[in-house]
């Protein structure tokens, strides 16, 4: 009776032993699948971080492409906007951009209201050393206004993509 109490401890043990191993084994299981949903969810969120850098790269690759032209083209608007902040009595006939050389010719009340103009595009990012030249004074329509000074500014327009600094000033305006 020893030996079957025995065997029925050891078939007890062993069964016990058994349903350990199985259910260490489905939690393996379980464990295992658990690891190749979340592998196969990264694999695809992987898969558009990929197509995003890639979507990345392109736009940069563009974004450089557009500052470089953007960097070689002579800034008209801005060359514009700066000549509105001559003073009034000076009046703009003909505004000439070739290249980065600019030539405005124009009129003015007097040469004291041509230096005005000079001391407005100093402050100009786009406008560099302004020069002006003097022509013969124009005289006006009608007799109750003066005669006008008549110039031509010529000046050098700032190196595409450097807008640091202001306007200089140029020599004194010749005659």
């Amino acid at each position: 009776m020893l030996y079957a109490l025995l065997a029925g401890a050891i078939l007890l043990a062993a069964a016990w032993l058994q349903n350990d191993v199985s259910s260490k084994a489905q939690t393996e299981r379980d464990i295992n699948e658990f690891i190749v949903r979340q592998t196969h969810g990264l694999e695809r969120e992987s898969a558009e971080v990929k197509d995003f850098r890639s979507n990345l790269t392109t736009l940069l690759a563009r974004q450089r492409v557009i500052e470089t032209l953007r960097s070689n083209v002579v800034p008209t608007a801005e060359v514009l906007a700066d000549l509105t902040l001559l003073p009034r009595t000076v009046a703009l006939e003909n505004i000439r951009i070739q290249g980065r050389d600019l030539s405005v010719r124009g009129a003015a009340a007097s040469k004291e209201e041509t230096w005005k103009a000079v001391s407005a595009l100093d402050a100009s990012r786009v406008i560099r050393n302004p020069d002006f030249i003097f022509s013969r004074s124009q005289s006006a329509s009608g007799a109750e206004r003066p005669p006008r000074q008549a110039f031509t500014l010529v000046a050098r327009l700032a190196q595409p993509g450097s807008r640091s600094g202001a306007g200089t000033r140029g020599g004194e305006p010749r005659k």
